[in-house]
């Protein structure tokens, strides 16, 4: 049983079961049989030009994404009226943000400090502080937390209300 057959590995996760499916359904079929919580997707437009940043196998340059990323205060504005617009309470949300990179996560988290909300940050920087920073979402004692590369797969916190995709994403999974 799994929740992301498309593996970001590039790994075929058949071979995990003999080459056999005994059954399967995908997302659309699962959400219209009730089979999970619905969800809605608000697609934001930001002000941020990617033209210029490097397209390298079918990405960008993850360096080059994280020097626009953290070099814009209007994309924060932007991110944080959508917030108002989009959210009930932007002081009461449990919301996961997924960044490019390790500064864009930092960067993030002390823009939203700075704007009233309470942010953190987990990356491979911080990662052995992974339990209580997680506790201090789920407490509410912080209401935003900016990861990179964590919680993309196979995760399951149910008390999470609000994602925000901060970066572009070729994976099927975490989109």
């Amino acid at each position: 049983l799994t929740a992301t057959p498309e593996r970001m590995d590039g790994g075929d996760i058949q071979q995990d079961f003999h080459d056999r499916i005994a059954a399967e359904i995908r997302l659309p079929e699962a959400l219209n049989r009730k089979l999970l919580c619905p969800f809605q997707y608000f697609g934001i437009t930001d002000s941020i030009d990617l033209s210029n940043v490097a397209w390298v196998k079918g990405r960008y340059l993850p360096s080059e994404l994280s020097s626009i990323y953290t070099s814009n205060d209007r994309r924060v504005g932007e991110i944080l009226e959508a917030l108002e617009k989009y959210t009930k309470d932007i002081q009461d949300v449990r919301a996961l943000g997924f960044c490019v990179t390790i500064d864009h996560a930092k960067y993030m988290a002390e823009k939203f400090n700075l704007a009233g909300l309470k942010a953190d940050y987990l990356t491979s920087a911080n990662s052995q502080n992974r339990d209580a920073i997680r506790s201090k979402l789920l407490k509410k004692e912080i209401n935003y937390l900016f990861v990179v590369d964590i919680f993309n797969e196979g995760v399951d916190v149910p008390e999470i209300d609000t994602v925000l995709f901060l970066r572009p994403t070729e994976s099927l999974t975490v989109f």
